[in-house]
């Protein structure tokens, strides 16, 4: 059956959201402005050399969580799906002896931006340049006691990773967005929906509207995991819980940059009575001494994605920028094992 949800046909290149921070004063962070009437007026809050110096602060903070793996070292540096998501990193490092699984961030400004808002939460979105790939860094302040975190960062994917998603440009007015803000060819939320519709689907609609990207071929890997014929491999997507972040220009091409989650599911199932199925790679690191599929073995895993939403008449289409993705969670249900086979009466 056809999905009901619509489809949003990926660019083959995303258009430059040329996002930059005004021109502020290089001290403190401002307050708000008014107008005669008392209103206040939103203003971007941060320049680029303060910008500059709380992804210093990240880095070096970054920096001595990931030599102890120590996730209560994220606190001053991280929130919500970064810190969440970073924490299952060094679980996994920790558990199969392998830090491959705690993937670099860049903090280099290659570009960055920040929203005008009069309130809290405040947030700024910046593209960084490593030695292999482009990190793209959302950052959160809460509340005025709070300094700015890394709420979110995706590992651009291969074919944008020369996209200028955040330039130096002028960008007077920074929006923040949010599920349901308009002026874009489609909602976030609806974006969202139609690429989790996409991993659900592959040969859907959606399927087809968006780009091979990283985090598809994951999903479709683990969908086509070979059990042998022993077992079966089911793989389901959701939307996350977090929400979504980022900015959209009210001038020039209008577009916005929105970094929100999901989550995927992978059920590993045993159906041949007397079958022998053994896990490996990052699942078994979670199975302790047991890494056999006695019934069902689900693996659990939330994955960041930053997506390009392009002005609404514009005539483009939205893309997906990157990802980042971890195993949040193992759990075995050992009670599900396949019923015994009959054995043959004898003649």
């Amino acid at each position: 059956m056809m999905s009901t949800r619509r489809a949003f046909l990926s660019a083959g290149g995303a258009s430059a959201i040329a996002l930059s921070l005004a021109a502020c004063s290089r001290s403190q962070p401002k307050t708000a402005q008014t107008v005669a009437s008392g209103t206040p007026i939103a203003e971007p809050v941060l320049n680029d050399k303060q910008l500059a110096e709380i992804l210093q602060r990240v880095q070096t903070g970054l920096a001595a969580a990931d030599k102890e793996k120590n996730a209560d070292k994220l606190k001053e540096i991280m929130s919500g799906p970064a810190a969440r998501i970073r924490a299952a990193e060094y679980a996994t490092a920790s558990a199969g002896g392998n830090d491959s699984y705690i993937h670099a961030m860049s903090t280099k400004i290659q570009g960055g931006g920040v929203g005008q808002t009069v309130g809290f939460p405040r947030n700024a979105a910046v593209a960084s340049e490593g030695d292999k790939s482009v990190s793209i860094i959302s950052l959160e302040q809460s509340s005025a006691r709070d300094q700015f975190k890394v709420w979110a960062w995706v590992q651009g994917f291969a074919a944008q990773a020369s996209i200028p998603v955040l330039t130096k440009q002028s960008a007077q007015h920074a929006k923040q967005v949010t599920a349901e803000t308009t002026g874009l060819v489609a909602t976030p939320k609806a974006v969202l929906d139609s690429y989790v519709d996409a991993l659900n689907h592959p040969d859907g609609e959606n399927g087809k509207a968006f780009p091979d990207d990283n985090l598809r071929q994951k999903v479709q890997s683990a969908r086509s995991t070979d059990l042998k014929s022993l077992g079966e491999v089911t793989v389901t997507a959701v939307p996350g819980q977090d929400g979504f972040q980022g900015l959209q220009l009210e001038e020039g091409d209008g577009g916005a940059l929105v970094f929100t989650t999901l989550t995927f599911t992978v059920v590993y199932k045993r159906t041949v009575d007397g079958s022998d199925l053994t896990l490996q790679g990052d699942v078994a690191a979670h199975m302790g001494g047991n890494q056999k599929i006695v019934g069902t073995v689900t693996a659990t895993y939330d994955s960041m994605v930053a997506f390009s939403i392009p002005k609404e008449g514009s005539g483009e289409k939205a893309t997906v920028l990157g990802a980042e993705t971890a195993l949040m969670k193992v759990e075995r249900d050992d009670s599900k094992t396949p019923a015994p086979t009959a054995s043959a009466k004898p003649s």
